[in-house]
């Protein structure tokens, strides 16, 4: 099972409020710091969540933003996260919409809403896997993919 230690495609499964009320109630975070440790460029955020950011850490959006990469209308702030302190988010009450949903990213394919990719670097993402593999999950809302949307004739 080389997969399981893969980023993972679980296709046809929309990003939704109750999948990420799924997800909340499924997912067992190990404080491991993974998270917030693993990502090859940084955490991207929006402006919102920047001046959250700002706003906490007693700065301008301005001063927040000159401290991280710009990539068009987002942010990205370097790994390790600052705000990873004894494996603990330290903003957790306001932490960006990307770590809320961590182990779950989205990744844009032909439609914005037909593929999840599971981090299992995280352990708590493993289990989460295992899940979503084992067969359709009550509480999940899932989307059919047809054969064209997946890049096949």
């Amino acid at each position: 099972m080389a997969e399981l230690f893969e980023n993972y495609m679980v296709e046809g499964l929309p990003d939704t409020p109750a999948n990420l009320e799924w997800l909340r109630a499924h997912f067992e975070c190990e404080c491991c710091g993974q998270c917030c440790l693993i990502h090859t460029i940084g955490v991207r955020i929006n402006r919102a969540e920047a001046e959250a950011l700002a706003q906490r850490d007693h700065l301008t959006t301005a001063e927040f933003v000159a401290g991280v990469l710009e990539d068009k209308d987002t942010f990205i702030i370097p790994q390790p996260c600052r705000y990873l302190v004894d494996n603990r988010c330290v903003v957790h009450d306001i932490k960006p919409s990307v770590c809320r949903k961590y182990p779950l990213h989205q990744r844009k394919t032909v439609s914005p809403d037909n593929t999840w990719v599971v981090i299992t670097g995280c352990p708590g993402g493993q289990k989460i896997l295992k899940l979503l593999t084992s067969g359709r999950q009550l509480g999940l809302e899932y989307r059919p993919i047809r054969p064209n949307e997946k890049g096949e004739s």
